[in-house]
């Protein structure tokens, strides 16, 4: 969850944020909105091109570029079609991504899983 408004980057509006959504690469950090409204905390684990269903019954609808997060320690997915990059996606601030690239550092150092979960506070 975002602790201060500094950590994720707000873009002017919905079409920048897709644009700086654009530049994410797999392993990277970002915030990403949850069901619950809330701004979660997320590394990139894959883009793909995905069947985007809509309707009843669940009809695909055309295939679209997909970016797929790791939300949470327990491997929790949520995966976001690209028409949704500008709504669900936030870059990290460059503070933030210093602070915790020094805490995956930690990780792939000790291969603890009580550190790891850590990335997902």
């Amino acid at each position: 969850t975002v602790r201060c408004p500094s950590h994720m980057i707000i873009e002017a509006d919905d079409v920048a944020a897709r644009n700086a959504a654009l530049t994410l690469k797999n392993y990277e950090f970002a915030f990403v909105k949850r069901s619950d409204r809330q701004w979660t905390y997320a590394i990139l684990a894959y883009r793909s091109f995905e069947n985007v269903y809509k309707g009843k019954p669940h009809k695909p609808k055309d295939m679209q570029d997909c970016m797929t997060f790791v939300v949470n320690s327990h491997g929790a997915l949520k995966t976001i079609e690209e028409k949704r990059w500008g709504q669900y996606i936030r870059l990290v601030s460059d503070c933030v991504q210093g602070a915790k690239r020094n805490l995956i550092d930690d990780v792939l150092a000790a291969d603890d899983d009580s550190i790891a979960s850590d990335l997902f506070e």
